[in-house]
């Protein structure tokens, strides 16, 4: 924009006009670059959670193996339960008010 368009809108519609147009338009600038950065940073932590959910699923199978083992070497009965409970994929309960 030239200045002289500029001095045109300002004739146009006022200076208080004008500025509240330029303060707006900083305002929208403002919080689309916090959307944007926001959204990198919730994807990187969605990463990093499913990485550990993933590191929480192999140990838990590896505990299940190490118990069985145990178990089998000194003679008691697998627990059943466990191992079919570790196969369900977990459920969220909702407490009812």
């Amino acid at each position: 924009m030239e200045l002289t368009e500029t001095a045109n809108l300002i004739e146009r519609l006022g200076l208080p006009v004008v500025g509240f147009l330029l303060i707006g338009f900083c305002f929208w600038k403002v919080i689309g670059w916090l959307k944007d950065s926001l959204i990198g940073k919730l994807n990187v932590q969605m990463d990093i959670l499913v990485q550990l959910i993933d590191r929480i699923r192999v140990l838990q199978t590896d505990i299940l193996k190490l118990d069985t083992m145990v178990r089998t070497r000194y003679g008691l009965e697998a627990d059943e339960e466990r191992i079919s409970r570790a196969d369900e994929p977990a459920r969220k309960t909702r407490s009812k008010k």
